[in-house]
């Protein structure tokens, strides 16, 4: 776990390491404490109830939360297009996500 943070942009292999390996919280509570603890000052964790594909999406069209699982999944295709975690802002009780900068520092 060491070499995996301190060898290079680990903010987007944490990203991919939780998308592809299903990793359990406290795996990822580990890979945090590491990263705090080689002096990264904050870390940011995106989570989603599901893989959040179109028919994932359409499995769930009657649940109470699908409006809000809609609106998340705009966030999931940015990262899934990107390889970038979005930029993410409230508007009233919905969030917007803004395309992540083509080039961040430390990346």
């Amino acid at each position: 776990m060491h070499r995996l943070l301190s060898n290079g942009p680990w903010r987007l292999r944490l990203h991919r390491l939780l998308r592809h390996d299903g990793l359990r919280i406290e795996e990822i509570y580990a890979l945090v404490r590491a990263a705090l603890r080689n002096g990264q000052g904050r870390v940011q964790v995106h989570a989603f109830p599901f893989r959040m594909s179109a028919s994932n999406i359409d499995c769930y069209s009657d649940h109470e939360w699908i409006d809000f699982w809609r609106n998340l999944k705009q966030g999931y295709d940015i990262f899934e297009t990107t390889l970038r975690p979005p930029r993410v802002r409230m508007s009233g009780k919905r969030y917007v996500f803004d395309p992540p900068p083509l080039s961040v520092a430390g990346n």
